[in-house]
């Protein structure tokens, strides 16, 4: 390989290891920033069950429904998201258990 090749495929790797750090730095960050981030949605999870606990005409109460829908789905995704963020950053680590499949047919 010329010097030239070589100088270029350990540029190439240089840039792949920054890019990697860069991946793992922003995995870090959302694994550690998620209490942060959690604090406002779990507050509108509770509004909208103050607001399921009240007295609303129907209509009104079937806007809450479908808020308090919305709330739920944007949890579910939040949690993946940071599920994947903390296995990516090496926050947690998967835990490999074999298991029959019998017993989910």
């Amino acid at each position: 390989m010329s010097g030239c090749g070589r100088r270029a495929g350990a540029e190439l790797r240089a840039q792949k290891q920054a890019a990697e750090e860069a991946n793992v730095g922003k995995s870090r960050f959302l694994a550690v920033a998620s209490h942060d981030l959690r604090q406002p949605l779990h507050a509108l999870g509770l509004f909208v069950q103050a607001l399921q606990e009240s007295p609303l005409p129907a209509h009104e109460r079937q806007l809450v429904g479908n808020v308090r829908r919305s709330v739920d789905a944007m949890e579910e995704l939040f949690d993946a998201l940071l599920d994947i963020s903390r296995l990516d950053a090496g926050a947690i680590r998967p835990q490999v258990v074999t298991f029959p499949l019998g017993r989910f047919v």
